[in-house]
């Protein structure tokens, strides 16, 4: 059991990198970080 919850937080931690990084992309081209930060807390909370 513990190592299969380390595994989620793993892969928990690596889709929150990969949308924040995302985000952080699409913020360095359009320019409007808060609005991005945003909705990536959304997404966080939503999923």
């Amino acid at each position: 059991m513990d190592s299969l919850t380390i595994r989620e937080e793993v892969v928990a931690a690596l889709v929150v990198l990969v949308v924040l990084g995302r985000d952080l992309l699409v913020e360095a081209l359009v320019g409007d970080p808060v609005e991005g930060l945003a909705e990536t807390m959304v997404e966080v909370d939503g999923g």
